[in-house]
């Protein structure tokens, strides 16, 4: 099933039904922006609003390899670098290191001004 046959089958836009399938690292389009098939389990997992689903991605991510990451894995093995299905879980590696960075520099930051104003 696509995501345009899904929302209908939900009930709701295929606009929202696109940022619920986001939330949850599932991909709805390929590179040329055509909806691909979802999985099996995407109606039940996609019918819940958008915190709910936001939180349980990020519960299993925290549990060790639950859902789009690898378990006893620092990352994506390199055979994923060329699959489209892997574009979410890149994308949310990335915002991932993003974040760490960012509260090390703001905690780098925070420690010279403390240091600064001695």
């Amino acid at each position: 099933m696509k995501l345009p046959e899904l929302a209908e089958q939900l009930g709701i836009r295929t606009a929202k039904l696109r940022k619920r399938a986001a939330a949850a690292g599932i991909v709805t389009t390929d590179r040329a922006g055509r909806y691909v098939e979802l999985p099996e389990d995407a109606a039940q997992r996609l019918d819940q609003p958008i915190r709910a689903i936001t939180t349980t991605r990020t519960l299993g991510a925290s549990q060790g390899g639950v859902g789009w990451r690898i378990a006893d894995s620092p990352g994506l093995p390199l055979e994923a670098l060329g699959d489209p299905a892997f574009r979410e879980a890149f994308t949310i590696l990335r915002w991932q290191r993003e974040r760490r960075l960012i509260a090390l520099l703001r905690a780098d930051m925070l420690r010279l001004h403390a240091h600064l104003s001695d």
